[in-house]
């Protein structure tokens, strides 16, 4: 559960096939030749810590905050003729 919190402390988005994978190294550093991290166990580990797996949103952490500044100087000048009116957000907006 500590790798996990940091993993997601860290914005790293967490599958179902990462924490069997990473419980498996614990159970191995521990010596618990037995263990398999199964989908028992993540179920049940899961439904203990409360954990559920979606997708995650928010994407301030995905890019490089100085691109971000570049691409609005670079923005204003492809705009550059058209009206406010005619210009979209596609990735917020469906487009039929």
């Amino acid at each position: 559960m500590k790798w996990f919190r940091s993993a997601r402390a860290k914005n790293i988005p967490v599958s179902c096939v990462l924490l069997q994978e990473k419980a498996r190294e614990l159970g191995e550093s521990l010596g618990l030749e037995t263990f398999k991290a199964s989908n028992g166990w993540l179920e049940k580990f899961r439904t203990r810590h409360n954990i559920s797996f979606k997708q995650i949103c928010g994407e301030e952490h995905s890019v490089n905050p100085n691109e971000v500044t570049d691409w609005i100087g670079r923005l204003k000048s492809l705009l550059k003729g058209y009206d406010d009116k005619d210009i979209f957000n596609a990735d917020e907006t469906g487009v039929f």
